[in-house]
C-alpha cells in the first residue's frame, strides 16, 4: 500500500526483498514477533547476504527496503528496542572498472569515420551524417534514442537544450564539444 505509486516491477522487487528478510528473521528467531527485530538482527542479515555472495549494491537495495519498512512500522507502533535499522550503514560499494572505449579505440573509430567521408562509393551512404552522429554521441554522452528525439530548435550552438533523457528526465543543457559541433555543422550545411 505504501509503495502503491511505484511501478509494478518495483513493488514486486520490494515484496521479494521483504520475503527474503522475513525468511531469515523466522529462521533466526523461530517466530515472526516484530519486537524481536533488533539492530543486531539487521546487521546479521546483512552479513548473511554478503556470505551468500550478494553484491554490495544488492545488499544496499535490500537494506533500503528494510529501512523504509522499519520506519513505517516504528511510526505506527514503536519497536521495544528502537528502530532496528538505525545506525546500520550501507555496505561500501567499490568504484566499477571502466568498461568504455580505450583512447586508441576512439582514435581508430574517428579515423574510420573520417575515411568514410572521403571513400563514399554508393549514393545511399551518408558518411558526413554518420560521422556527425558518431562524434555527437561520443562527446555528449547521449543515447541513440535521445539523439533521435532531438529537433533543430533544441540545437543552441554549443548546447542541446531540454533533452529528453531515459527515465522521463530532462536535461536542460547538454554541452556539445567543439569536435562534435564542427561535424554537426558540416552535416547541417551539407543538406
Amino acid at each position: 500500500i505504501e509503495a502503491g505509486s511505484n511501478a509494478e516491477k518495483t513493488i514486486h522487487a520490494k515484496k521479494r526483498d521483504l520475503r527474503s528478510f522475513l525468511e531469515f528473521f523466522s529462521d533466526a528467531t523461530g517466530c515472526v514477533e516484530a519486537d524481536l527485530w533488533t539492530r543486531s538482527l539487521t546487521a546479521d542479515y546483512l552479513k548473511w547476504l554478503q556470505a551468500e555472495k550478494r553484491s554490495a549494491t544488492t545488499v544496499n537495495r535490500l537494506l533500503a527496503t528494510l529501512r523504509h519498512c522499519a520506519k513505517w512500522i516504528h511510526r505506527r507502533r514503536p519497536f521495544l528496542a528502537g528502530d532496528p535499522t538505525e545506525r546500520i550503514r550501507d555496505v561500501r560499494v567499490d568504484d566499477p572498472e571502466w568498461n568504455g572505449l580505450k583512447s586508441m579505440e576512439v582514435t581508430r573509430l574517428k579515423a574510420a569515420a573520417e575515411h568514410l567521408v572521403h571513400l563514399r562509393k554508393r549514393r545511399d551512404q551518408q558518411p558526413i551524417r554518420d560521422r556527425a552522429i558518431f562524434l555527437v554521441l561520443l562527446r555528449t554522452g547521449l543515447r541513440v534514442s535521445e539523439l533521435l528525439r532531438l529537433d533543430l530548435a533544441q540545437d543552441q550552438g554549443k548546447h542541446f537544450v531540454n533533452v529528453a533523457r531515459k527515465g522521463r528526465k530532462v536535461t536542460r543543457s547538454a554541452f556539445v564539444a567543439q569536435e562534435a559541433r564542427e561535424a554537426l555543422d558540416a552535416y547541417l550545411e551539407s543538406d
